[in-house]
């Protein structure tokens, strides 16, 4: 029980996280783990974070149907009260607990998207300028960023970034672009990071060639990689580069960000 208590920060991370994603589907089976939370007597945080992950994947890129989804979460969300409430030990519950995890985490599996749809739905994800869209967009360039870092050490703060068009939205003349030319791509991911409020302050609209300097500052993994990705393209940053970075989002975003190992 004290584990449980001790993982309490991540568990809600990934409920926050799955309540962004503005998906019901999997709420009933959340609540019987609540419901049932001091009965467990074994850890759900990994079942949680599985589901965290799935939900990305099938519901929030690829938005999948939801009726097949509810009715695996309503079968287990029964079988997790009825486990929890039976006059058996400790040892026996935890054992069905844990089978009751790991079917539902296989159920899941079997219905997740390839990585083909996957990629597909993912390389037309774009950014819209409302609160709950801009949320969920720090969100995943957040999770983009942990991955990068090969770290738990440091969580972003929300509150403390902004979300930063490399390629503005209204860029300055000497872009040499027009709004309707760069319509098509300026709001992608691949075109996005994050900064420190203070750096987004200065980027204004400039170049590349002068927001470079103040992305060099970031001290974010994902900026960085951004630096070190531009780069490699000789300082030039269009159509192309944005639709490069966006499928290389998409391979890291499947294979190892929202990565859905069952056991």
């Amino acid at each position: 029980k004290q584990k449980i208590k001790k993982d309490g920060g991540k568990f809600y991370k990934s409920v926050l996280a799955i309540n962004l994603m503005n998906v019901s589907q999997c709420k009933v089976f959340l609540l019987s783990i609540l419901r049932n939370y001091d009965n467990l007597h074994t850890n759900p945080l990994k079942t949680i974070q599985f589901i965290e992950k799935f939900t990305f994947q099938y519901s929030s890129v690829c938005s999948s149907p939801g009726n097949k989804i509810e009715k695996i979460y309503s079968k287990y969300a029964i079988e997790v009260d009825q486990a929890a409430k039976r006059g058996i030990s400790e040892e026996k519950i935890s054992g069905k607990i844990q089978k009751i995890f790991s079917l539902l985490r296989e159920d899941l599996s079997n219905i997740r998207p390839s990585k083909e749809v996957f990629m597909e739905c993912f390389s037309k994800i774009y950014f819209v300028n409302s609160p709950p869209k801009r949320m969920l967009m720090k969100y995943i360039l957040g999770s983009i960023n942990s991955e990068l870092q090969n770290t738990s050490e440091y969580d972003i703060n929300f509150d403390d970034v902004n979300i930063e068009h490399i390629l503005p939205q209204r860029p300055e003349k000497d872009w040499g672009l027009t709004l309707d030319e760069i319509k098509p791509y300026v709001n992608l991911l691949g075109n996005l990071t994050l900064l420190d409020k203070r750096l987004n302050s200065k980027a204004q609209n400039y170049t590349i060639d002068k927001k470079i300097e103040l992305l060099q500052d970031s001290n974010l993994e994902i900026t960085k990689d951004f630096v070190r990705f531009l780069n490699e393209c000789d300082n030039v940053w269009s159509d192309k580069e944005i639709n490069e970075r966006q499928d290389y989002f998409s391979k890291l975003a499947y294979d190892r960000v929202w990565n859905m190992p069952i056991n």
